[in-house]
Order: C-alpha cells, then sequence, then structure tokens
C-alpha cells in the first residue's frame, strides 16, 4: 500500500532487538498510540483514492477490493460489492 506503512518493519527493533514479535510494540501503538492491528475498509478506500489517478496494474486494484471483502461478515449480502 502507498498511503500506510508497516511500523513493525520500521520500529520492529527498538521494542525487541531479536526481531520476534514483542507485546510491547502492540502495547505501545495499538494501546497507547490507538493505531489499529489490521486495515480496515477505510484503509482500503483511501488507497483506492490516492491509486484512481495513476493507473495502476489490475492485480494491485483487485487485491484491494478482495481484501475489503474479506472484512465482509459472513452471512450477509454481499450484492451491493459485487
Amino acid at each position: 500500500m502507498r498511503t500506510k506503512f508497516v511500523l513493525k518493519r520500521l520500529y520492529g527493533n527498538c521494542f525487541c532487538r531479536d526481531g520476534t514479535d514483542c507485546i510491547h510494540f502492540t502495547k505501545f501503538f495499538v494501546e497507547t498510540l490507538g493505531i489499529s492491528a489490521a486495515c480496515t475498509w477505510q484503509d482500503y478506500i483511501e488507497e483506492l483514492k490516492a491509486l484512481k489517478d495513476e493507473y495502476e496494474d489490475a492485480d494491485t486494484i483487485m487485491s484491494i477490493y478482495t481484501a475489503i471483502n474479506t472484512l465482509q461478515p459472513k452471512g450477509t449480502d454481499s450484492t451491493c460489492i459485487r
């Protein structure tokens, strides 16, 4: 994604130098700063808006739509997004 960054890649070693999953990393970013641990549909829509002015390959755009579709609760009507 171009509008979001993986904070763990940038700051993961600041919390746990051995590269393992660190509870302090998650606690700081998710609980203290309130940053979501996973992308929301709003994040994906923001990414699509950023890509609309520059042509991107169809695979990238399709993968974003697929990610949005996986966020839909199971058992709900999906006709509006197909």
